[in-house]
């Protein structure tokens, strides 16, 4: 998921960042929208290297005081959340554990139980 935020970013403003840890995840659906998505909002710091390229068309993306934020449209409507964010302890963050599937036998592909196994529980 770090690796598909990287590319968004990258994609969508032209600044390449370095996610760390998962500040929130949330479910959503829009308005006027009857699909609901699951969204992983990351902590991320500017890229040591990081490179600025051509963003994706569309509002041009920038950095905003955190006293800004009441101001902004943001949808979803996470602004509180991300000054509460800032006021508390990184260490309250959401854990991310990354990916705990991995095959026994090393290979890059995720192991399928056998359908015996499916519902067990180890």
């Amino acid at each position: 998921m770090a690796a598909c935020a990287r590319r968004e970013t990258l994609e969508q403003t032209g600044v390449t960042v370095e996610p760390g840890r998962i500040a929130f995840v949330l479910e959503v659906q829009g308005p006027d929208d009857p699909r609901r998505t699951v969204d992983l909002v990351f902590l991320a710091a500017l890229a040591a290297h990081a490179e600025h390229g051509p963003a994706a068309e569309g509002p041009e993306a920038s950095f905003v005081r955190l006293s800004a934020l009441p101001r902004l449209t943001m949808r979803p409507p996470v602004a509180g959340y991300l000054r509460g964010l800032h006021s508390r302890s990184l260490r309250r963050t959401a854990a991310y554990l990354g990916n705990l599937w991995r095959p026994e036998d090393g290979s890059q592909s995720p192991a399928v139980p056998e359908p015996a196994e499916a519902g067990a529980r180890r």
